[in-house]
């Protein structure tokens, strides 16, 4: 009897020993898991900040760019493109607001109602 005891002993320690190594690697694959997806997010939140900060530096290229055509024909008004800008959606329009005032707005995108820069000034700015 004192046999059988003994058996059935050592397979409930085995039993407990399976179960905690289930449990220990489940723990150890969810955190496997939830380290992949914050490296995930960090790269995704990475790659919106770039396209954000790319975005603001060609609205500044294309505000400078109708500055620089205003400058060389101060009585321009329309749409300022930049020939060389791989994104052909990209413009600034360039209007007056009162008269002797103008407005640089810049959009990105086509299609789109708000600009991504606004520049206002008067006109005598330009001639300095």
């Amino acid at each position: 009897m004192s046999r059988s005891l003994s058996i059935s002993t050592h397979r409930s320690r085995r039993g407990a020993a399976l179960l905690l190594a289930t449990l220990s690697a489940a723990i150890v694959a969810t955190a496997a898991i939830a380290i992949l997806h914050a490296g995930k997010r960090q790269t995704q939140a990475t790659n919106a900040l770039e396209e954000t900060i790319r975005g603001e530096h060609v609205a500044h290229g294309m505000t400078e760019l109708a500055l620089a055509t205003l400058r060389q024909n101060p009585g321009f008004l329309g749409v300022v493109q930049d020939k060389y800008l791989n994104n052909r959606d990209t413009y600034a329009v360039i209007g007056q607001n009162p008269p002797g005032t103008y407005i640089i707005n810049v959009f990105l995108y086509a299609g789109t109602p708000v600009p991504a820069a606004k520049l206002e000034f008067d006109a005598a700015v330009l001639k300095r």
